[in-house]
């Protein structure tokens, strides 16, 4: 049986170091619940600011900023999962990080015949996934993704350069950059921070635009239209005794076979240029 554990708390329960010891356990923990076949999804929610509330009244919509209520502890992720009965499902809640801290409320999923089946596994085992490890500190390796003058030293495919670069390194934050690439085409796009917890994991949106910074169609760049007009970024760093692990997803939903090679070869020649640029930098 399906059983939805929605994961409450105080958004203020944690600073930025816990949450990303947080992220990491239920992260393992996911891991462990696929190798088990019970795990379908989980994710954390952006805070409670970034909400937005809708209701239809006579049919009317009405569209409020902020959550649903105002309570003490608030909605700040879930698991879904396939158990054999409450009391394995209880198990698992326990196991889930926040439980020390908040409240998991488990509950039975109804599922109702001639519904769809569910896709979420399908879609994220299409994410592009690369994990590498450099010989440089965490704190330089973060600094190199969130400073542009450090940025500007290494974005880009083999052969490329990066002429621009601007970030606001925070949740909400916008971010832009330029690739140019050999023949002297730019390639420019920008993204908005979901999650800024420093030195540790980086979320944000990526999607193409022009040098002003409007979002464009990815069919201007010479991607096909079943590109997704906006991906997900998320990178994360983990220390090893001085040196960095570093893992980058990109979802990039259901894109074309070829589009994902050529975006996963040219996120592998970048992190080379990387690897270079970390080899000489400075903190």
């Amino acid at each position: 049986m399906r059983y939805m554990l929605l994961i409450y708390q105080d958004e203020q329960a944690l600073d930025e170091i816990e949450r990303a010891a947080c992220y990491r356990e239920s992260t393992e923990l996911a891991r462990e619940l696929r190798a088990a076949g019970q795990y379908l999804a989980a994710a954390p929610l952006h805070p409670t600011f970034t909400a937005t509330s809708v209701r239809v009244r006579d049919g009317k919509r009405l569209v409020t900023d902020g959550p649903f209520a105002e309570t003490r502890e608030q909605l700040g992720g879930y698991f879904l999962i396939d158990a054999a009965n409450l009391d394995e499902a209880i198990a698992i809640a326990s196991r889930i990080p926040m439980a020390r801290k908040g409240t998991v409320e488990v509950r039975p999923v109804i599922e109702i015949a001639g519904q769809p089946a569910m896709s979420i596994d399908g879609l994220a085992d299409q994410d592009i996934v690369i994990e590498r490890v450099f010989d440089a500190p965490r704190d330089l390796v973060f600094k190199a993704w969130t400073e542009p003058e450090r940025v500007m030293q290494w974005w880009g495919p083999k052969g490329f350069t990066s002429p621009a670069c601007t970030i606001d390194l925070r949740s909400g934050g916008v971010w832009y950059s330029a690739m140019r690439s050999p023949d002297g085409q730019d390639f420019w796009s920008k993204g908005v921070y979901r999650e800024v917890v420093p030195p540790a994991r980086l979320v944000t949106t990526d999607q193409f635009s022009d040098p002003q910074g409007n979002v464009v169609e990815p069919t201007q760049y010479g991607m096909s239209a079943e590109w997704p007009r906006e991906a997900l970024i998320t990178l994360t760093f983990d220390d090893l005794a001085g040196k960095t692990k570093l893992a980058v997803r990109h979802a990039v939903g259901s894109a074309p076979a070829k589009e994902r090679e050529m975006c996963e070869q040219g996120w592998s020649e970048s992190l080379d240029k990387l690897a270079d640029y970390l080899a000489a930098a400075r903190p």
